[in-house]
């Protein structure tokens, strides 16, 4: 009878004589012994199973001849254990059960199930519960620092527009105008947070929209250097560009927003007082557009990590920014066919942005 139980078992099994002895195998047991499953090799007919597990060197010898030596000395009916052996396509996960025969107590019959899969499934459920933590913590720490971020200069607007109501009439002109140059100072941070999130939403959904045409460099940096003296009106931007430099093919606004963002990340990270300068040029067919600041640097293990959105350098002070800004000039300079990259400088010490955009002549 045990033999008909062994032969009719679909999985891999073999019967054990109460001595742990392997009395027989069946053809699942033997197919898969011919395919290098190293373990099932070993416990061939006429070996000693409870030898063969007590020479095991993983953590499941234990185990397993304690598995078995219960089933055989008629503690339980039924136990088991998982174990690793190797296969033909590499580390596989199994599941062995000892289980005591009603009908016929001589022998225990042993089956090796494979729970690969389900191990597989397992790997991945752990992996996927990983990432919807580290996702919660990151949208946690997104939404503190955007908030952050939008409440600042909305505290700022705020309070200089409730002064003006309230006691602008009776105000010294000096301190008027101040206060409106704040609240400008404010709304253009304000305008800046929120293109910046609206480029990366685009970017997310499929694309960012924009109208290309010829533009000349030296009518956009203007621009742009002008709205950072409305941010940062302690910054001072040196600008050395040539009259006759050639055109460029893109969008006007989203290169003033490269640039924007370019001079502000130069001037919060720079050391106060120094000056922030942009020079463009041709080299090679290439226009090359260059924002350099006097300051920390930037660390060679963040040259790469400092490209995706929330990152910042691990030597920035805490709340200097959010981390759009670099994500976002690259986004926008990959749009029209553009490289952006940053470098250290030694002598002085600090960090240049660079900006290589194709010739209009190149362009088909």
């Amino acid at each position: 009878m045990a033999r008909a139980l062994l032969e009719a078992y679909p999985g891999r099994a073999a019967l054990l004589a109460h001595d742990a002895q392997v009395v027989a195998v069946n053809n699942a047991w033997s197919a898969a012994a011919a395919n290098s499953y190293s373990l099932l090799q070993t416990v061939a007919v006429g070996a000693n199973y409870s030898k063969v597990c007590a020479e095991w060197v993983d953590s499941s010898a234990e185990e397993a001849c304690g598995a078995l030596h219960a089933v055989l000395a008629g503690e339980a009916k039924e136990r088991g254990f998982e174990f690793t052996a190797q296969t033909d396509a590499g580390p596989a996960h199994f599941l062995a059960r000892f289980v005591a025969l009603d009908t016929d107590q001589d022998f225990v019959l042993v089956a090796h199930h494979d729970i690969s899969r389900l191990h597989e499934t397992e790997r991945e459920r752990a992996q996927l519960e990983r990432a919807l933590t580290r996702s919660e913590d990151i949208r946690d720490e997104v939404l503190t620092l955007v908030s952050h971020e939008l409440r600042t200069p909305l505290t700022g607007v705020r309070g200089n527009a409730e002064v003006l109501v309230r006691r602008g009439a009776k105000l010294p002109e000096m301190q008027r105008v101040q206060a409106l140059r704040d609240i400008e100072r404010d709304a253009e941070r304000l305008r800046q947070v929120v293109e910046n999130m609206l480029i990366l939403a685009n970017r997310e959904t499929g694309g960012i929209p924009g109208q290309d045409e010829p533009i000349l460099v030296q009518r956009v940096v203007p621009r742009a250097v002008e709205e950072h003296s409305v941010r940062h009106p302690e910054s001072t931007v040196r600008v050395e560009l040539a009259d006759d430099l050639p055109a460029v093919l893109g969008d006007e606004e989203h290169l003033r927003q490269i640039l924007a963002n370019l001079l502000s990340n130069a001037a919060k990270y720079g050391s106060p007082g120094t000056v922030v300068d942009i020079v463009a040029r041709v080299e090679r067919d290439r226009l090359v557009t260059e924002i350099a600041n006097e300051g920390i640097g930037i660390p060679v293990g963040d040259l790469t990590s400092v490209w995706e959105p929330f990152a910042r350098g691990s030597n920035v002070v805490e709340g200097t920014g959010i981390g759009l800004g670099l994500p976002v000039c690259r986004s926008l300079a990959m749009r029209h066919g553009a490289e952006v990259d940053l470098i250290n400088r030694h002598r002085p010490t600090g960090a240049i942005a660079r900006l290589v955009m194709p010739l209009v002549r190149e362009l088909p």
